[in-house]
């Protein structure tokens, strides 16, 4: 997402209207700023009822 949380979000609200029940966040090391991007994307989450009720599995990748 090259650090668009809004379009992450937006997409995440989607899958879990269509019935997702653990949402894939995935992470490249080097195209984002690793804890400090998981942690805002985390309290955008947070913040979303619809979205924070399901799970997260966070995934990522060393380049």
């Amino acid at each position: 997402m090259s650090g668009n949380y809004e379009e992450a979000l937006s997409i995440a609200k989607t899958q879990v209207e269509m019935g997702a029940q653990v949402l894939d966040i995935n992470m490249d090391e080097g195209m984002l700023e690793g804890p400090a991007a998981m942690a805002r994307f985390c309290c955008l989450i947070a913040s979303e009822p619809d979205i924070a009720r399901v799970g997260i599995n966070w995934m990522f990748s060393k380049r």
